[in-house]
């Protein structure tokens, strides 16, 4: 009965709502035309009285039900078709001040905002995402929400500038630590944040498809997979004759990239923190092992190092930056270099510069290698 009884108010409803539109429409066309310009204005504030005295009726009539002890019971009343008339169209706007675009006109957005960013070396890029986590951490984050022409843009192609190999914690939100929007990071995310074959490969997609000019591998605290590595037992670890289960191999190999000594620091925090970061240097290190990798760095063309995401305050640290190190073929030691603006230390990659007499090169007149 009640149901009917609802039924019945809500055609009231648009009756009423319609025979009211046809009145302005009405009265608009005995108006002049200097007067149409109020239109839209005049004819919201109708349709809101309408509504509100349908909902009034309806508050009086049918918010109240009938529970199972045959008491009257109160339901949560709805919001206030004047109110929402009145409230600011945010949706009909978009941050960007567009309020209307065609998917073209998307497409150029998008194409403005990739060759501002192809224009950044991988310092900018750095630096970019040390301010963006300093926002965070100190509460004044900007990337709240996307506008809609910035999503439509991205229909069409992604151009992020940074790739990050992170944990697949739910705390571990890297676009949200850096202060970053839709399209900005290539994330790869995954227990323990280990190289396998489908983080390797994402990768060398980011880099050699996406051109990303930032990679970085980060752990963090109180990482339960890097825990539950370090102090399984050893047996439970080793080859057994048997197919190891795919969490076995996940923590066997961050077993192996462990050392020992981290077992002997008395203090757990810290022990814990140790082995997430030697668990990122190993990463980095494999990484570091790509030929292809080492020489764009070199050209300057790219940036790779690890990170460490405190929980507790949301601040990352950054360190491990790989180096590449020209030495000659003779010599016995590496020499040290600087980490980048923010970095804490270096891994330093020796490359054995090789004359081209020695490789069989061929130059030109300019000293070229032809």
């Amino acid at each position: 009965m009640y149901q009917a009884h609802r039924v019945k108010r809500e055609a009231d409803l648009v009756n009423k709502v319609v025979e009211t539109m046809r009145e302005q429409q009405r009265v608009q066309a005995e108006k002049p035309r200097n007067d149409q310009e109020n239109t839209v204005a005049t004819l919201v504030d109708v349709l809101s009285k309408a509504l509100i005295e349908a909902k009034l009726g309806d508050t009086q009539e049918g918010q109240d039900d009938f529970g199972s002890n045959g008491r009257r019971r109160a339901l949560a009343p709805a919001p206030s078709a004047y109110t929402l008339a009145r409230s600011p169209a945010k949706a009909a706007v978009s941050d960007d001040g567009f309020s209307g675009f065609s998917f073209n006109e998307a497409r150029a957005f998008a194409d403005r905002l990739q060759e501002n960013r192809l224009h950044k070396t991988p310092q900018d890029i750095l630096q970019d995402l040390q301010r963006g986590n300093a926002r965070f951490w100190m509460g004044t984050a900007t990337q709240q929400s996307t506008s809609a022409i910035s999503r439509r843009g991205l229909v069409s192609k992604q151009f992020p500038m940074v790739a990050i190999l992170s944990c697949s914690d739910s705390r571990v939100p890297v676009e949200i630590v850096f202060d970053q929007g839709l399209g900005d990071i290539f994330v790869i995310r995954v227990a323990g944040n280990i190289l396998d074959t489908t983080t390797w490969a994402s990768l060398l997609y980011a880099v050699h498809v996406l051109h990303v000019k930032v990679v970085i591998v980060m752990g963090h605290e109180a990482c339960g997979a890097v825990k539950a590595s370090m102090y399984a037992p050893q047996s439970s670890l080793d080859d057994r004759g048997v197919t190891p289960t795919p969490l076995e191999l996940m923590m066997r190999t961050i077993r192996n990239g462990l050392d020992d000594s981290i077992l002997s620091i008395d203090e757990p925090k810290a022990r814990e923190r140790e082995a997430v970061c030697q668990n990122v240097k190993r990463q980095i290190e494999a990484i570091a092992a790509d030929i292809a990798m080492v020489n764009l760095i070199r050209e300057q063309k790219l940036i790779m190092l690890g990170a460490f995401y405190d929980i507790t305050s949301g601040i990352v640290d950054f360190f491990h930056e790989v180096v590449p190190v020209a030495v000659a073929s003779d010599e016995p030691t590496t020499p040290t270099a600087s980490p980048s603006s923010g970095v804490l230390t270096t891994f330093n990659v020796p490359v054995v510069e090789i004359d081209a007499e020695e490789r069989g090169d061929s130059k030109d007149a300019a000293g070229r290698c032809l």
